[in-house]
């Protein structure tokens, strides 16, 4: 900030409340220690923080429940937290047409809690899902291991409303489902971590609770036998699973590949395809392994699989390879640390991968990976490492001649440079 702390202070506590403006003494950002955390109560509250730290030069961080505030590139600058905890009303919901409008600080429980007595849920898990909020899965493209039978946040976000760094505010799609002419807003905002404009509702469409929900697993002593497995699952014209994703839990004393395969549809199809199935690994694994159905309620495995960054190891990277070279690159990208778990969706080619390196080592680890992912045409993305690891290898792969048509996007929405200075891919 180059003017004066007290006065931003007033300025802001003279809209939220000086109760919900706090003078930050703990919340650190990897290096960086932001002046303030501010809490607007509204949408109109939040235009005017923005309106008023961008007056005052201040770079501000919109945040949902805190947790991935370190996620993407190290900041730049980080001196107001825009914390969006406290817009958490359900400004429209419309069971019949299966929308609903709300602010982007309820959670993803708490809205499924609401929704589920209507028979009705919005099918997204992304990391963190028992506090992550919907603003911050919105803004992060956030998704997890529903990812292949259910999608992302693009395909159910058809409405947002935006405060901008100058104080005004935009609307992008609408209420109904079918409410797009020309190009589609919400898909520009949508993964675009808070550098463009802070969204402060959200309008998903929604879709019908399930009967039932079943996991198979099967545990087997190499991965190419769970890597088959998984391949001809997805490949019967008769099995449509959800989720179908091998593990590998590597430890100093242990060793071990899992396969979980997920139908979520009516009672009778789900129980004829977990016969199915069953009758499919059997012959395909046959001696020397484990085939067993989870009790009703298997959340808990999910949650694993959905939580890989808290393994143990200290660096969480996500690659994103074609589906039909996930088994070969697999192998390649295994990380050589005595502490690693790895989840790979034979879906949707995406594998994360949690390891324990010291500095040097994850970055010799990191570009090996980078390198299998790109000679095979895919990608990674550091989601958790040291600042120093993201500093010299940068979150995401190089963009090049896209990097100068998203600079100027940038500059469009924000001249300055202010939100989420530095977040983004090539730094932006």
């Amino acid at each position: 900030m180059t003017d004066n702390h007290t006065a931003l202070a007033s300025a802001l506590a003279a809209v939220v409340g000086s109760n919900n403006l706090i003078e930050n003494r703990s919340l650190r950002i990897n290096t960086l220690v932001p002046a303030f955390v501010v809490s607007p109560g509204s949408h109109d509250e939040g235009r005017e923080c923005l309106k008023i730290c961008a007056a005052f030069h201040a770079a501000i961080v919109p945040a949902g429940a805190m947790t991935w505030l370190d996620g993407g590139n190290s900041l730049r600058r980080a001196d107001v937290v825009l914390s969006l905890q406290r817009l958490k009303r359900v400004i429209d919901y419309s069971p019949p047409d299966l929308t609903a409008t709300v602010e982007a600080g309820l959670s993803l429980q708490e809205f499924n809690q609401l929704a589920k007595p209507e028979n009705q849920w919005l099918p997204l898990d992304p990391p963190g899902a028992p506090y992550a909020t919907l603003g911050a899965i919105v803004a992060c493209a956030s998704h997890g291991a529903l990812r292949f039978g259910f999608g992302t946040p693009r395909d159910y976000v058809i409405g947002l409303r935006l405060a901008h760094i100058d104080g005004t505010e935009s609307k992008c799609g609408g209420r109904v489902v079918k409410n797009v002419a020309g190009y589609d807003m919400n898909k520009l905002y949508t993964g675009s971590f808070g550098t463009l404009a802070v969204i402060t509702e959200i309008t998903f469409k929604l879709r019908p609770l399930p009967e039932r929900v079943a996991t198979i697993t099967a545990t087997h002593g190499d991965f190419p036998g769970l890597a088959e497995a998984a391949k001809s699952v997805l490949a019967s014209p008769s099995l449509q699973p959800a989720s179908v994703f091998v593990t590998r839990t590597h430890r100093a004393d242990a060793d071990r590949n899992d396969l979980f395969i997920r139908f979520i549809e009516s009672d009778i199809t789900v129980t004829h395809q977990l016969n199915e199935t069953i009758t499919l690994l059997s012959d395909l694994l046959q001696k020397d392994s484990e085939i067993a159905v989870l009790p009703h309620d298997s959340s808990a495995s999910w949650d694993t699989i959905n939580q890989a960054d808290l393994s143990g190891g200290n660096v969480t990277v996500r690659l994103h390879l074609p589906v039909a070279t996930l088994a070969t690159a697999f192998a390649k990208v295994l990380p050589a640390s005595d502490e690693s778990y790895l989840a790979a969706d034979f879906g949707t080619g995406i594998i994360r991968i949690n390891f324990a390196a010291d500095e040097a080592q994850a970055i010799s680890l990191i570009k090996q990976m980078r390198a299998e992912a790109e000679a095979v045409g895919g990608n990674i993305f550091i989601e958790r490492a040291a600042p120093q690891i993201k500093e010299q290898l940068g979150a995401w792969n190089e963009v090049s001649d896209l990097a100068t048509l998203m600079r100027g996007v940038k500059r469009n929405f924000d001249p300055e440079g202010l939100l989420n200075a530095g977040r983004f891919v090539a730094g932006i």
